[in-house]
């Protein structure tokens, strides 16, 4: 449809009628989307030229450029509106939009050594209100295995007195638990999880990846504590958190905890996956369950998902009450 589109321009013109800054934003994603970049960077020149941009309008443009991947368009757009001509003429400036489109967008590009740049003239402009600019440069170092980057970031943020959001934390604290085989990168997750529990602000997620943390490290009586707490506090709603609690259980031999668990899920109309009943077969097979009786119970779940499942509640419950108590790792 470009070249309807162009007829459409060509007899605008031809009128006399000026289009406004939506049609050009339109246009620009027109061109872009065809694969016409130069064209479309030149219907932004001409747009530009004629004094017809806000801050709005460039945001726009912004994000066009940047969804395509266009990093070096998007920049020089940004760039175009912080000049003294523009200023001067058109009273246009970068505006908390514009730099938070193009923050992100550099972010996503896995270019936040730039986009940091920007979140940094946005601080000197006084346009930084909350932590989303940050969180987008913080993820993409995390992102990018440059953990000791992130926290720098993090720790310029807190210095600019930029409270942090549950997001911000959430970012560091699974970043932490997802290399907590480097035990250095421990203090740092247990003080993010401290700070948000004296903030009221530890919600499932944090809790649950500090309990994933803890169980890689093998400190399973911290997991076990961290668990005991996500129970008592009702933040067990989401299938993944109650699958951590479970692999916790069935990984400690605490297999009456475990088949609770997945007593609860059922209660609480929280469909198992896959992972779920991985984590039960452990538990079945180091209560002596043959490995075939289980894989007989999984065919028979996968072709009738109600009679499965409550095959495996019976044969849970009838194993874990005949031994009456956890059963060793070594049954």
């Amino acid at each position: 449809m470009v070249g309807e589109a162009e007829d459409l321009i060509l007899e605008m013109d031809e009128r006399g009628l000026q289009i406004d800054e939506f049609t050009q934003s339109a246009l620009t994603r027109m061109y872009i989307g065809a694969g016409m970049l130069d064209k479309s960077w030149l219907w932004f020149m001409r747009f530009h030229l004629e004094g017809n941009m806000s801050p709005e309008c460039n945001s726009a443009n912004i994000d066009a450029f940047g969804e395509h991947g266009h990093v070096d368009e998007a920049e020089k757009v940004f760039n175009m509106s912080c000049q003294e001509d523009s200023m001067e003429e058109h009273d246009v400036v970068p505006d908390k939009c514009s730099y938070n489109s193009l923050v992100q967008m550099l972010a996503s590009a896995d270019l936040p050594h730039l986009a940091v740049l920007y979140v940094r003239k946005m601080q000197q402009a006084g346009l930084v209100s909350d932590c989303v600019p940050y969180c987008a440069v913080i993820s993409s170092f995390v992102k990018l295995g440059q953990l000791k980057t992130a926290e720098a970031v993090f720790a310029e943020m807190v210095r600019f007195e930029v409270h942090p959001d549950v997001v911000v934390y959430g970012v560091l604290i699974n970043a932490f638990a997802d290399i907590g085989t480097k035990r250095s990168m421990v203090k740092q997750a247990e003080d993010i999880f401290e700070n948000l529990k004296r903030k009221e602000q530890a919600n499932e997620f944090s809790h649950a990846m500090m309990l994933c943390m803890y169980k890689r490290l093998g400190r399973f009586e911290e997991a076990i504590q961290i668990a005991q707490k996500m129970r008592e506090l009702g933040l067990l709603t989401d299938l993944l958190s109650y699958n951590h609690v479970l692999g916790l259980y069935a990984s400690d031999g605490r297999f009456k905890e475990a088949v609770g668990i997945f007593k609860e899920m059922m209660e609480s109309s929280v469909q198992p996956d896959d992972s779920t009943f991985k984590s039960l077969e452990v538990v079945l097979m180091k209560c002596g369950v043959p490995k075939q009786a289980v894989g007989k119970m999984e065919l028979t779940r996968k072709k009738n998902a109600r009679i499965g499942l409550e095959a495996w509640l019976s044969t849970l419950t009838a194993v874990v009450c005949f031994d009456n108590n956890e059963v060793d790792d070594d049954v």
